[in-house]
């Protein structure tokens, strides 16, 4: 007999329920960590490489018998209530430091009451779950939550064992899927089915035993944790950051519309975030789970079927096509390919997008009847409304429906495959924008020849269509790089060979060494003179440092590499997407986000792109340490000092600030729905409930006012003032860090 350690420490009657034997493929170690109700181990691989994890499970127990069915706004409490508990330890366990390292960890839980099968409620539950401790979860570097349970499906029936399976790849957004445990009929062994309805796709588990060992980290999350250390987004996953952000201005637009609709105008208490009363489920504070939960199953149900405020949204608001370098480096090509396959640091993207203000065509907003005013002739009636609507669209489809036509066009002649059919289901509808971005897991996201090329063709497109071009920056400036080939044979002429601090002559080759160059076809890395004698300078017969004879030696007076793009190849591309994003300012919108740190012509990009929204990565041309360096002391603790959104800011160089990446596309496409999707064009519109006929609420006083009041309206001691000149709700100031007697923004 021997003991499994794996269940050392857990309650023996219970332990076959955290399915330890998944985590066979590991070598485990229980973790202590003050806690009764869950159980964490720190995972080693058992074969070569690898990196380890931590596993934290618990059960979640009802309250009498396992068997009674369980209650919903129970069943949320309860399990909220241990997943804090996980999150808590895992948290305690990433602390110390021979666990601090651990990546790709994962939580599971057990219910063990029976759930009845309500799969609009389990989905609002987990969605909110998400909401609520996504961030949390991303910084502690949790890839996957599973939630394991029965549901009764039907009556007299016995109970179906589901497994909801929660990834976690950029802490914005939960990616659930489903499988139901089937009996295979030839071996008897149980396999995951995984489901497709509510939403669901099938998942990686599908056709999987149930006995399934947990698998390694992949590529992708390996990326995504070396952009968590910087601070930063892994690039491909802006695309659903796009995908949410867009789905977030919907969501405002309905909401808006609906208060806007309503006779009862809500409190400043339920605004706060931007999105009505969304914010009674704010996430910002934690409560523990109790029996009066203030936010009851009914509640998120409610709010997840009233989401988008009764407008109709379209199914699928975004569609990406990468943008690729061809082989001859001269365009682009559209490649609809999978993440993660580039080869170079710089991505791009044609992406088409519903947005409210250019919707599918069909999504329409419940109409409102305009009010009859009769305050004098200026005001407009509703058949001058109607009028200017028809000139509007006629204009509208004049000036940008040809450059879509000629954007299909392109995209059909790159082969892509499918691109007719989709073509026919959304030609003429919706917006296009390039997107570029630095990849910082390719060479920490230096620019070199191939990067400036894809960023040079990339904003060239944007120019050519006539487009918004969007830059998200986190890069390391320019590349610099070392040939190796002449780093490992060169050798020193020392100005004093007793004494090297007074410095040397040059750098040479032995004649041996440059011929071995020369043997691998290697010589044309660096240009060479012939020099007589020893290299070293001894003078003697036989030369001190190698003991041969040398008649003459190679000076080194120039290196060259063999490798493209490690020298002053590298400024010269700086100078094309320069003078690119420039020219591109001039005639077209741009936009940067940047979402890491901006170093040297990342930071020069920002600024001739003018339009900048900063997360908390610094714009610098020079890094602190450089700096110190040359000052003699230290005068600069960081790079924040240096470029930090409290200097950019104020200075007036970034016009918002966020505080993470979600925040900051969601203001980059909040600041799109104010401009034309083609240049030149009349700008979109967004549809409100806000007549254009109503009278302006603010009225001036004759001491001291806020300026926005006249805009917007608002907050007047916790009731929203009255209604400004623009649209309620659409003004969104700019650059409001500098300045203060002016202000600026759009409505």
């Amino acid at each position: 007999f021997g003991e499994r350690e794996t269940m050392r420490h857990i309650e023996p009657t219970l332990a076959y329920r955290l399915e330890l034997k998944r985590m066979s493929g590991y070598n485990i170690r229980y973790v202590r960590t003050g806690s009764r109700t869950s159980s964490a181990f720190y995972a080693e691989p058992k074969g070569k490489g690898g990196e380890s994890r931590l596993f934290v499970r618990a059960l979640v127990r009802g309250p009498t018998d396992n068997t009674e069915v369980l209650e919903y706004n129970r069943l949320y409490a309860l399990t909220e209530q241990r997943l804090a508990e996980c999150i808590k330890r895992l948290d305690v366990a990433m602390g110390k430091r021979e666990y601090g390292h651990a990546v790709n960890n994962h939580i599971f839980l057990k219910i063990l009451p029976v759930i009845s099968y309500d799969p609009e409620a389990l989905r609002a539950i987990i969605v909110w779950l998400g909401e609520r401790y996504g961030k949390r979860l991303f910084r502690l570097k949790v890839s996957a939550l599973e939630l394991r349970c029965k549901l009764a499906i039907m009556p007299n029936e016995q109970p179906v064992p589901i497994l909801f399976q929660v990834f976690n790849p950029t802490s914005y957004r939960f990616k659930v899927h489903a499988y139901v445990h089937a009996r295979d009929a030839v071996t008897g062994e149980g396999t995951f089915v995984g489901l497709e309805s509510q939403g669901l796709t099938i998942g990686p588990l599908h056709g999987m035993p149930v006995t399934a060992q947990y698998e390694p980290m992949d590529s992708l999350q390996r990326k995504r944790y070396f952009c968590q250390r910087f601070e930063t987004t892994y690039a491909y996953d802006f695309m659903e950051l796009f995908q949410n952000a867009v789905e977030r201005d919907w969501r405002q637009a309905g909401r808006a519309f609906a208060d806007s609709a309503s006779s009862s105008r809500p409190s400043v208490a339920a605004r706060l975030d931007g999105e009505g009363s969304e914010n009674v489920f704010s996430p910002l504070t934690s409560r523990p789970a109790s029996d009066n939960y203030e936010v009851s199953v009914q509640k998120l149900v409610e709010r997840y079927r009233a989401g988008y405020g009764g407008v109709k949204v379209p199914k699928h608001l975004t569609w990406p096509v990468e943008l690729v370098l061809s082989e001859d480096r001269s365009r682009c090509v559209p490649r609809l390919r999978a993440p993660g396959q580039n080869d170079i640091g710089v991505v791009a993207w044609l992406l088409h997008m519903y947005t409210p203000e250019y919707p599918d065509r069909k999504a329409e907003v419940p109409p409102v009847p305009l009010a009859n005013f009769n305050i004098d002739d200026e005001v407009p009636t509703p058949a001058n409304v109607e009028r200017e609507e028809e000139e509007w669209l006629q204009l509208q489809g004049r000036a940008d429906l040809t450059v879509d036509q000629e954007i299909w066009n392109y995209l059909e002649e790159s082969g892509i495959a499918g691109v007719t059919e989709i073509r026919k289901e959304r030609a003429g509808k919706g917006r296009w924008i390039v997107v570029i971005a630095n990849d910082i897991t390719h060479q920490i996201g230096s620019f070199g020849p191939l990067e400036d090329d894809l960023f040079f063709l990339a904003s060239a497109t944007a120019r050519r269509f006539r487009i918004p071009r969007i830059y998200v920056s986190a890069n390391s400036g320019a590349r610099i790089g070392l040939a190796t080939e002449v780093r490992d044979l060169f050798r020193v002429r020392w100005t004093n060979r007793a004494r090297h601090q007074s410095g040397f002559e040059y750098l040479y080759f032995t004649d041996g060494e440059y011929q071995e160059l020369v043997k691998r076809g290697e010589d044309r890395c660096v240009l060479v003179t012939r020099e007589e004698g020893c290299g070293c300078g001894c003078g003697a017969e036989t030369c001190e440092e190698t003991g041969a004879a040398e008649v003459h030696h190679w000076r080194i007076t120039d290196v060259v590499g063999l490798v493209d793009g490690i020298g002053v190849e590298n400024l010269k591309g700086s100078g094309l997407i320069a003078s690119e994003t420039s020219r591109a300012y001039q005639e077209i919108f741009t936009c940067t986000l940047v979402t890491g740190r901006s170093v040297g012509i990342g930071a020069y990009l920002v600024r001739l792109g003018q339009r900048c929204v900063q997360n908390q990565g610094p714009i610098i041309l020079t890094g602190a340490p450089a700096l110190n360096k040359v000052l003699g002391r230290d005068v600069y603790t960081s790079n924040g000092q240096l470029g930090g959104p409290q200097i950019m800011y104020n200075n007036g160089v970034s016009h918002q600030v966020v505080t993470d990446d979600a925040r900051g596309v969601s203001s980059v496409v909040t600041w799109l729905g104010y401009v034309p999707r083609v240049t030149g064009a009349a700008a979109g519109r967004r549809e409100t409930a806000d007549p254009i006929t109503r009278p302006v609420g603010f009225v001036p006083v004759s001491g001291p006012y806020n300026p926005r009041s006249m805009l917007d309206a608002l907050p007047d001691g916790g009731v929203e003032g009255p209604l400004g000149i623009f649209d309620r709700g659409s003004f969104r100031e700019s650059l409001g860090g500098g300045g203060a007697p002016a202000r600026g923004g759009r409505g």
